[in-house]
């Protein structure tokens, strides 16, 4: 829940969200086996099924509105073509990608969403974090927040947020000095691998009850294929 307000360069004061409080399961781009894939529905679905939150992918859209969507193109899961942020928010919703506001405001009370920060072309990782943070102080009684990258440079203006840093199964672990990583998002056969200190957030868990089994086993979370 949120935690004390501190300021970030660049930024006006704002209350900050601490890492969730509890191990927990997000399902991967919502319960997609239930319903399209970073779908309000698919959001919904994840909760129905008993995950704390779901994990999601976020840009900026045109009119620098953080909408949700996997890929940086349109082609694969809208009728639409092109790339995401060179459409506005309002025809990005007909062709049915949600705004991250319209995710949020579906959410229950201290449901866990890990926003996944994507290429924020042509806008700079701090114009993409500011969109978002200003979007996420109007819910920071409501919800919990995990912030996480594969590009530590998107992660920079996040510092003192709940910042999950991501890594490919082939990568090696290494955690940069100018950021404050609260944990490590890592495919599971990483584990040897992985640094002394952070908890640690498995992916992809194939179904719900290896993700029980991962937590059992000492995971801090789990995004799992619901």
């Amino acid at each position: 829940m949120p935690a004390n307000k501190r300021a970030l360069k660049g930024y006006p004061y704002c209350v900050m969200y601490t890492w969730p409080r509890k191990p927990f399961i997000l399902a991967h781009r919502g319960a997609r086996q239930q319903a399209p894939e970073n779908t309000i529905l698919a959001f919904q679905k994840a909760f129905e099924l008993g995950a704390d939150g779901f994990e999601c992918d976020v840009f900026l859209s045109k009119d620098r509105i953080p909408v949700i969507l996997h890929d940086e193109t349109l082609d694969r899961t809208t009728a639409g073509t092109g790339f995401v942020w060179e459409h506005s928010a309002d025809q990005l919703r007909v062709l049915g990608v949600p705004t991250l506001e319209e995710a949020l405001e579906t959410m229950p009370q201290n449901g866990i969403v890990n926003l996944e920060l994507k290429d924020c072309k042509p806008w700079n990782p701090e114009i993409l974090a500011e969109n978002i943070m200003l979007l996420l102080k109007r819910h920071e009684h409501r919800i919990e927040v995990v912030i996480s990258s594969f590009n530590p440079a998107l992660l920079k203006p996040w510092s003192g947020w709940p910042i999950g840093l991501l890594f490919e199964s082939e990568q090696s672990i290494q955690v940069p000095r100018d950021i404050e990583v609260q944990a490590l998002h890592i495919d599971r056969s990483s584990l040897t691998k992985a640094p002394k200190g952070y908890p640690l957030v498995f992916w992809t868990a194939p179904d719900t009850e290896t993700a029980k089994k991962w937590l059992s086993e000492g995971a801090d979370g789990v995004i799992a294929e619901l």
